[in-house]
């Protein structure tokens, strides 16, 4: 059963650049928020013997975000591979979309940090995704 992941952020000063617009990196951030928030992923990883280091971020930016706008954030896994997966996010202001994000991990083996292949807990919580 796939689970739909949606969470509510608001825009606030310290998210924008000079030009009082979402600062690009602010849109990378509230997406990794919803993957630790909603999946308590850092709880997760504390406890287990691997990590998931990012490996690939792309960004479109499709409207400007500004101070008091309150966004949508959904999260779904896109690609689920052998030793890596990737989340889409896709942001909603007033039920239009402003922007997306992919980000891709890679799990590793804490100590070697070399590829091992998707854990168990990690498959099946990314099927709920898919």
């Amino acid at each position: 059963m796939k689970e739909k992941i949606l969470t509510r952020k608001r825009i606030y000063l310290r998210d924008t650049d000079a030009t009082g617009v979402l600062y690009f990196t602010e849109q990378q951030r509230m997406a990794l928020e919803v993957l630790e928030e909603r999946l308590s992923l850092c709880t997760l990883l504390e406890k287990e013997n691997f990590l998931m280091p990012i490996v690939h971020v792309e960004a479109d930016y499709k409207a400007p975000l500004k101070v008091g706008d309150v966004v949508d954030i959904s999260c779904e896994v896109v690609h689920l591979g052998t030793t890596s997966l990737t989340f889409a996010y896709t942001f909603f202001a007033a039920d239009v979309e402003v922007g997306s994000v992919k980000i891709v991990h890679v799990t590793v083996d804490r100590t070697t940090l070399a590829p091992i292949p998707l854990p168990q807990r990690i498959f099946l919580l990314a099927k709920t995704l898919s």
